[in-house]
C-alpha cells in the first residue's frame, strides 16, 4: 500500500522537458488546514473542510458537535454527527439553508454519534471518504454544480439483523421561526424532499432551498427480488431511506434549487441521476484539475518534503480562492443555455435573469481573491463581477457582506474596487454602465442601514469622517471610502465621465491626506474642527481603527506616489514600513475593552506590529518592491513563517 501511495506520488509530478509540470494539482488540496484550532481564541484560518465544485452552489463538509454555534466543525474532535450541507462563508457570519443527512443503523435516533479520525480521511476538493466506528460504516461524498452524490458502505456482518438507514434532518427552529419541512417524500419514487427555510433576519419571506434526495434503486441487493427499500416519515424533522439489513452498498442523488421543487428535481437529473458515484467524482476531479491548472506550477523542484509542502500550501490557498462567492444562478427550465436565480436581494425575493452570486464580505477579499480572479479567470470573473451588478439591479445597493442578502458586517464599500477593476482590465461579461450607477451611487449616496458610506454627509463635506460627531471605526471608514473613490476615478476615466472622475479623485486624495500625522508618520483620528484626537498610542486598537491600530491602518496602497510625498520621499516611505517590521508587538486592546484573536495572533507571528494574519495589512509589504527597496527577504519570509 505505501508503495502504491509513493508511486501515485511520483505520477503527480512528471517530467516534460526539462520542466517538472504538477499533473494533478488537486490531489495536494487539504480541505482540513486552518481546522485544528479554536477559532475564536486563535485562528488559523477558521475554514471549514468543504467538498464543492468551483464557486458551487452549496458546499458539503462533516458536523463534529452538537451544532449549536457556527464551530460546528473541528479537526482534531472524533466524533460524527452526520454529514452537512451548508452554505457558511464564516463562523462569524453564520450558516443558511443547512440540513444534516447521513446513515445510521440499529434503533432510529435524530441525533446520531459516530466515531471517527479526521486526518485519516481522504478528504479532497473534490471527494470525501471515511470509516465510521462503531458500525464501519463507509461514507463517500461528491459535489456536483447544485447537489451531490453519497454513496455509503454498510457492513455485511449483521449478526443483529440491524435495519439500515439514510436520514435527512432538518435544523432546528431559529427563535421560534420554522426551519422548514419535508414536502413530497415517496416510497415509491424512493425519494425524500424538503424545503429549507433557515435564513438570517433579512432574507425574503418567501426564501427556501428546495432538495430532492433520491435513491438508485437499480444498485440494491435486496432479497426474494424486492429491494425491502421504503421511506420513513414518522417524523416532521426527519426522513429517512430504510433498507433491508443485507444491503450492503447505497447511492444517493441529491439536487438543489432555490426557484423550486422542480428545479431541484432538474438539477438532479441533470447531473446526477442514473450516474455512478466514481463518474461524478471523476468529473468534479476533472473540474478542479482544470481550474487549479489555470496557474501552472511549472517547475516545482525535486520531490522533497519541503517542496511537498509548497505545492500543498499553493493549490490549498488557490482551493479555498475559488469556494467563494457561491453562484445561486441555475438553468432555465425552458431554455437551458441561459441562467436565471431566485434574488435574496430583491424586497420581496423573485426570480430574475442572469448570474447571481453571495456569501462573501469585500473588506475581506477585494485585495486578494478579486485581483486573483480577474488575472487568472477573467471569464469566471466577469460572470461573478455581473453577478454583484445584478445584486445592485434587485435590491438598490451593493452588499458589503452577502449571505444570502444584504448582511451587517465589516465596513467600507469595496464592492466599489471589484466592480472598477472589472471596468478598467475589460473584464468580459460585464455591463459596464449599470455597473458604473452601482458605483456612481456608493459614491455621491447617504449610507442607509447595511447599505452605502456610512458617515458619507461628514465625508464628502470635510474629506474625512470625524471621530466626534457619532459615527465609529472614522480612520478605517475614510480610508476605506478614499480607496474606493479612487478606483472609481479610474473606472469613470475608462468610461469617459471625465467630472465625476476628478470629483472623486480629489476627494480619494483629500481622504489620505487629511488624516496623516506627520509628527508620527500615521493616519490619525481627527475631530470636526480639524485637530488630531490627543493621547495617541500607535499601539492601540480600536478608537478609529477596525480590528487594528494606526500601524495597519497607515498605509493606503492607492496612489502610492502620492503617500510617498506625505512620508517625505519614497525611501522614508519604506523605512516606516520597516520600522513597523521592528517595533515590538505589543497592543492595548483599547476600544475592543479585551484582547481579540487578531491582536494574539498579530504577536505570535513575531513580526513587530504588522499583522499578516488580518486584511488590513495584507497589502502592506508588498508596497516595498514598488518603493524601489530590495527588502525582499521580509516577503519571503512572511510567506514561508505564515502560511
Amino acid at each position: 500500500m505505501m508503495l502504491h501511495r509513493l508511486l501515485g506520488i511520483w505520477a503527480l509530478w512528471l517530467p516534460l522537458g526539462d520542466l517538472l509540470p504538477v499533473l494533478e494539482p488537486e490531489e495536494y488540496v487539504q480541505p482540513l488546514c486552518g481546522t485544528f484550532t479554536d477559532g475564536q481564541k486563535f485562528s488559523t484560518g477558521n475554514t471549514l473542510p468543504l467538498v464543492a465544485r468551483p464557486w458551487g452552489m452549496n458546499h458539503w463538509s462533516v458536523q463534529t458537535n452538537a451544532g449549536t454555534s457556527s464551530w460546528w466543525f473541528g479537526g482534531n474532535d472524533h466524533t460524527f454527527h452526520w454529514l452537512r450541507l451548508t452554505h457558511q462563508p464564516s463562523p462569524w457570519i453564520g450558516d443558511w439553508a443547512w440540513l444534516l443527512f447521513g446513515p445510521q443503523m440499529g434503533g432510529m435516533t435524530e441525533s446520531p454519534t459516530m466515531f471517527w479520525e479526521p486526518r485519516a480521511a481522504h478528504w479532497k476538493a473534490h471527494i470525501f471518504e471515511t470509516m465510521l466506528a462503531p458500525d464501519n460504516l463507509q461514507v463517500q461524498l461528491t459535489a456536483t454544480d447544485h447537489g451531490a452524490v453519497l454513496k455509503v458502505g454498510f457492513p455485511a456482518h449483521n449478526p443483529g439483523n440491524h435495519q439500515k438507514r439514510v436520514c435527512f434532518k432538518l435544523p432546528p427552529p431559529d427563535k421560534g421561526k420554522n426551519p422548514g419541512q419535508f414536502t413530497g417524500s415517496s416510497t415509491e419514487k424512493m425519494t425524500i424532499e424538503a424545503v429549507v427555510k433557515r435564513a438570517p433576519p433579512g432574507t425574503p419571506s418567501n426564501f427556501g432551498l428546495h432538495v430532492r434526495a433520491e435513491v438508485d434503486v437499480s444498485s440494491l441487493q435486496g432479497e426474494g427480488g424486492k429491494t425491502g427499500a421504503s421511506v420513513s416519515t414518522h417524523s416532521p424533522t426527519m426522513h429517512c431511506f430504510e433498507f433491508s439489513p443485507r444491503e450492503t452498498h447505497v447511492t444517493v442523488w441529491i439536487g438543489t434549487s432555490l426557484l423550486g421543487a422542480d428545479h431541484a428535481e432538474a438539477n438532479l437529473a441533470a447531473q446526477a441521476r442514473g450516474r455512478s458515484f466514481d463518474d461524478v467524482a471523476q468529473e468534479s476531479k476533472r473540474v478542479w484539475n482544470e481550474h487549479l491548472r489555470r496557474i501552472e506550477v511549472v517547475d516545482a523542484g525535486e520531490m522533497t518534503e519541503e517542496n511537498f509542502r509548497r505545492l500543498t500550501v499553493f493549490y490549498t490557498g488557490l482551493y479555498r480562492a475559488l469556494l467563494f462567492p457561491r453562484r445561486l444562478d441555475e438553468p432555465d427550465l425552458t431554455d437551458k443555455a441561459k441562467r436565471i436565480h431566485w434574488s435574496p436581494y430583491a424586497g420581496g425575493g423573485g426570480t430574475f435573469p442572469g448570474p447571481l452570486v453571495t456569501d462573501n464580505g469585500f473588506w475581506d477579499t477585494f485585495r486578494t481573491v478579486y485581483t486573483l480572479l480577474n488575472l487568472a479567470y477573467p471569464d469566471e470573473a466577469g460572470w461573478i463581477v455581473q453577478g454583484w451588478v445584478n445584486s445592485f439591479k434587485e435590491g438598490g445597493w451593493l452588499p458589503q457582506w452577502a449571505s444570502p442578502g444584504y448582511r451587517d458586517s465589516m465596513v467600507g464599500t469595496f464592492a466599489d474596487v471589484t466592480l472598477a477593476d472589472a471596468i478598467i482590465k475589460d473584464i468580459p461579461h460585464v455591463d459596464k454602465e449599470m455597473a458604473w450607477k452601482a458605483i456612481e451611487k456608493d459614491a455621491f449616496t447617504e449610507g442607509t442601514g447595511v447599505r452605502g458610506k456610512k458617515g458619507y454627509k461628514h465625508y464628502s463635506k470635510l474629506g474625512y469622517i470625524p471621530h466626534d460627531v457619532g459615527v465609529s471605526d472614522t480612520v478605517s471608514l475614510t480610508l476605506d471610502f478614499g480607496f474606493a473613490d479612487f478606483a472609481a476615478a479610474k473606472a469613470a476615466k475608462k468610461l469617459h465621465k471625465s467630472a465625476q472622475s476628478q470629483t472623486l479623485h480629489d476627494r480619494a486624495r483629500k481622504a489620505r491626506d487629511s488624516l496623516f500625522d506627520a509628527q508620527t508618520g500615521l493616519m490619525r483620528p481627527k475631530s470636526k474642527v480639524g485637530s488630531f484626537q490627543p493621547s495617541f498610542d500607535p499601539s492601540v486598537w480600536g478608537n478609529g481603527y477596525v480590528e487594528g491600530s494606526a500601524w495597519h491602518h497607515s498605509f493606503p496602497p492607492y496612489d502610492l506616489s502620492g503617500l510617498a510625498a506625505l512620508h517625505g520621499g519614497r525611501v522614508q516611505l519604506a523605512q516606516k514600513i520597516k520600522e513597523m517590521l521592528e517595533t515590538p508587538g505589543t497592543f492595548k486592546p483599547g476600544g475592543y475593552r479585551h484582547e481579540i484573536h487578531e491582536m494574539t495572533e498579530m504577536r505570535a507571528l513575531a513580526m513587530g506590529q504588522y499583522g499578516h494574519n488580518n486584511q488590513p495589512s495584507h497589502h502592506i509589504l508588498w508596497l516595498l518592491p514598488q518603493l524601489d527597496d530590495a527588502s525582499a527577504e521580509c516577503i519571503q519570509a512572511t510567506l514561508k513563517e505564515t502560511h
